[in-house]
């Protein structure tokens, strides 16, 4: 009886362990399965470039750029998106505009503006324009559009743009 007691127990022994290892295993699988879902993730999302976030003044029918708050009329964005793995029948890319004071720039549509996009993490953001259109793999679609606000207050705007809940573009635009 001893024997055989010594037995199983040596044979249980040898069960954990081959357990603890499956374990490990698992939990090493499941690591590397995370890191290749998000790499899937990211390749799936555009690239954008050639990024401009231009303040607009109007004056006898002809736009002007310009760098003063109080002679800003409008901005006028535009970028360039890619992406060489997905066609999207219906891509949407969501740009937010932050002011000065912190605060969301809301864009003309009130419903438009009080939206809100899901980020990668599973978060909620509001954003300041929704972007539709359809997409062809590999090619370099421009995209363009113009933001009305009823005045523009001097400081730093920070342009930020969205696809499938990562950023894929920023920059800083300063009026005075």
């Amino acid at each position: 009886m001893e024997e055989e007691k010594q037995r199983l127990s040596d044979v249980m022994l040898q069960l954990s362990g081959e357990i603890v290892g499956l374990q490990q295993n698992m939990k090493k699988l499941d690591e590397e399965n995370k890191s290749l879902t998000e790499k899937v993730n990211l390749a799936s999302v555009f690239v954008a470039s050639e990024i401009k976030f231009s303040p607009v003044t109007v004056k006898n029918d002809k736009e002007q750029e310009t760098n003063l708050a109080k002679k800003t009329s409008k901005m006028v964005i535009s970028f360039a998106v890619q992406n060489n793995v997905n066609e999207y029948k219906n891509a949407d890319v969501y740009v937010m505009i932050i002011q000065p004071n912190g605060k969301l720039l809301k864009n003309d549509d009130v419903w438009e503006a009080s939206s809100m996009m899901t980020l990668h993490n599973g978060s909620k953001m509001n954003f300041t324009r929704k972007v539709r259109f359809e997409y062809l793999r590999g090619e370099a679609k421009r995209l363009i559009f113009s933001l009305n606000a009823p005045e523009y207050e001097k400081g730093n705007y920070t342009l930020q743009i969205y696809h499938n809940g990562y950023m894929i573009g920023q920059v800083t635009k300063t009026l005075s």
